[in-house]
């Protein structure tokens, strides 16, 4: 996804208007419904909301041009637009009203006291105008809009896209969160800094990493690379799996040794897993863990290791560099421990789920392993 003022061949309104282009890698990408399918969607803003537009792929109603597909709009905003337009209108006829009032006071002593009631009347009906003006922009700015605009379709892997919006408005593909910024023409950046990587330009799972210098995996399996490099240029580049990551693990406490993880492929059913997100941890505190990801953006990660480490300061502390993955098992008390899987990088860590996943391990609290 990138963020851009396209004046090639992308049809009425990209001549002009700064849009977001949503590229995916096939032809069959997003399915829109009614067997609609493509590869590259274009988002509009327009006064109440977003235009939705799609490349006709198949050339049905047009021969390489982008052709309308849905607005994402709010019949509350449109509402409040025309309010704020009818507001505007009534004061300047009301302040309009008091000038001549005024200047009627001035040139007419004798009628002095008639001309003041006037001018005092249309000064009151300034303030009501005014404050009717605020109330309709307080409206126009608080109506909110959303709806679902496609499917990403990666063979197994179905993500729903959706727009939402107010006073900002947002992209949200699965889990993640990526913040369009506009100016009066229209989309022309992520968050609100242009060519400048802020931290909220990408929430995952609640998380801002927008700043982070290295690949973040979320819990699907969804690759972000480079969030701050890519963020800098207003693009956000998602690495989607075919398929969701598990990482198929027992975490088999016995009366022989509480204290070690077993990894050995077990069924579904023995694994009897939930899993959780890093806001979820409270809810886990009488579980065993498996804990996925590097302390940079796991939570429950960092405090297992010490600290949000990140690149050669997660180095430093675990002897991780590039290429490699930490799997080590801790004791959090109350007879329950956790095994952190956490990569230099996200690829990395997706290679040690693998690693767990083909080979029986026996790691005790305190090991650790690093492949």
């Amino acid at each position: 996804m990138y963020a851009k003022s396209d004046s090639g061949k992308n049809g009425e309104h990209s001549k002009n208007s700064p849009v977001v282009v949503i590229k995916g890698k096939n032809d069959d990408s997003f399915d829109l419904g009614d067997d609609v399918e493509t590869d590259t969607l274009y988002l509009l803003r327009t006064a109440t909301g977003v235009a939705v537009y799609y490349m006709d792929i198949d050339e049905d109603f047009s021969t390489g041009k982008p052709v309308p597909h849905m607005d994402i709009s709010s019949t509350t905003l449109a509402e409040a637009v025309a309010a704020v337009t009818a507001a505007e209108a009534a004061l300047v006829v009301v302040e309009d009203a008091a000038g001549n009032a005024s200047v009627d006071v001035t040139a007419a002593e004798a009628e002095v006291t008639a001309a003041q009631g006037v001018l005092d009347t249309a000064n009151i009906a300034v303030t009501a105008a005014q404050i009717a003006l605020a109330d309709a922009e307080a409206a126009a700015t608080v109506a909110a809009f959303e709806g679902t605009i496609a499917t990403l379709i990666a063979e197994d892997t179905d993500l729903e896209v959706r727009i939402t919006g107010n006073e900002n408005i947002t992209l949200t593909i699965g889990n993640i969160e990526i913040s369009l910024g506009e100016d009066t023409n229209g989309f022309i950046m992520l968050g609100t800094e242009e060519e400048e990587a802020e931290s909220n330009d990408v929430v995952v799972d609640g998380k801002a990493i927008g700043t982070k210098e290295n690949d973040v995996m979320d819990y699907y399996g969804i690759i972000i690379e480079n969030p701050e490099d890519n963020s800098d240029e207003d693009k956000v580049v998602l690495k989607i799996p075919s398929e969701q990551v598990y990482a198929k693990i027992s975490v088999l406490g016995s009366e022989e040794d509480s204290n070690v993880v077993t990894a050995n492929k077990p069924t579904p059913a023995e694994l009897n897993i939930t899993k959780i997100t890093d806001g979820q941890i409270s809810t886990a505190l009488d579980k065993n863990l498996i804990v996925v990801g590097g302390s940079c953006v796991n939570t429950l990660a960092a405090e297992l290791l010490g600290g949000a480490f990140c690149g050669a300061e997660f180095t430093t502390n675990t002897g991780v560099g590039p290429g490699q993955v930490l799997i080590q098992t801790f004791d959090r008390g109350n007879g329950n421990i956790a095994t952190l899987v956490a990569g230099y990088d996200a690829a990395d860590t997706v290679r040690g789920v693998e690693y767990l996943k083909n080979n029986n391990l026996n790691i005790a609290v305190g090991d650790k392993i690093i492949v």
